[in-house]
């Protein structure tokens, strides 16, 4: 008898322990399925912000090739030229070629630099909007 009192004292201290965790467990879901859609709201803006950055890097990676094309096939007119020069041809239409190439050169330089900025801002607002979704779940739990 006094084992199953202290084996029930044991079970009652054992009760008493998880029911204010199972309390809060409760509350902790009810709060989770309010939160929840916001936290996922939250993912999903930065899902898609990371394939935006994907994208905006990509473009930077192909404007940096398209500008290393511009920069050899300007080196190679230039070449061309000289030598066009050297034998007293006319040179007119390869400097026009040249000077296009030199005017789409100049304009990716133009823009290069704005790319650079938005990517750097893009990856700021990635990095808070992930902040934001990480405390928004740590406050679901």
């Amino acid at each position: 008898m006094a084992s199953a009192l202290l084996m029930g004292g044991a079970m009652l201290r054992t009760l008493v322990a998880i029911v204010p965790f199972v309390l809060g467990l409760t509350a902790s879901q009810a709060h989770a399925e309010t939160a929840l859609p916001q936290c996922s709201a939250m993912l999903d803006e930065v899902t898609q912000a990371r394939a935006s950055l994907e994208q905006l890097e990509a473009s930077l990676v192909s404007m940096d090739a398209e500008r290393a094309e511009l920069v050899a096939g300007i080196e190679r007119l230039q070449q061309r030229i000289d030598a066009a020069r050297g034998r007293g041809e006319s040179t007119l239409g390869l400097q026009g070629e040249r000077d296009a190439m030199r005017g789409e050169l100049s304009l990716i330089d133009e823009l290069r630099p704005a790319v650079v900025a938005q990517l750097e801002a893009l990856r700021e607002s990635i990095d808070t909007s992930e902040r934001g979704y990480i405390a928004c779940v740590e406050a679901t739990l």
